[in-house]
């Protein structure tokens, strides 16, 4: 490859860079995308351990992989990608905590329409897609 040809190809691989960024930072700008990001981040073991001691783990670190690429990604913004992901995470947690209240009155209805006891936590764990945290 010739000089020229080298350059030509970092000035487009860069362009690429400074696309794929600028259109996540598009999406972080909406509180959709925001709580998308965040539950996305959640799924796929951002903040906990992903070793289960049989060949789950590589899908899980596969999973994993696809945070921790995101979270360059925000480093790279800087400031505003900081900003963005506390807002992303304080909305996901706020979306939780209404979940968590429908849930807590849905249980009461049913405790009180069926004469069982039903545990918020239950239906809280199906709202949040199975996964118990």
């Amino acid at each position: 490859m010739t000089p020229t040809n080298t350059l030509t190809a970092d000035l487009i691989a860069q362009k690429v860079a400074k696309q794929q960024i600028d259109d996540f930072k598009s999406v972080l700008q909406t509180p959709e995308g925001r709580r998308f990001y965040a539950r996305l981040c959640e799924r796929c073991f951002e903040n906990c351990t992903t070793y289960t001691g049989n060949a789950q783990t590589y899908f899980n670190e596969g999973m994993r992989n696809v945070s921790l690429i995101l979270k360059a990604d925000i480093r790279s913004m800087g400031e505003q990608g900081r900003t963005l992901k506390q807002q992303s995470e304080a909305e996901y947690e706020n979306a939780l905590d209404m979940i968590s209240l429908v849930a807590e009155g849905e249980a009461k209805t049913l405790s009180e329409a069926t004469g069982n006891q039903m545990d918020p936590r239950n239906i809280i764990t199906q709202a949040r897609g199975k996964r118990p945290y």
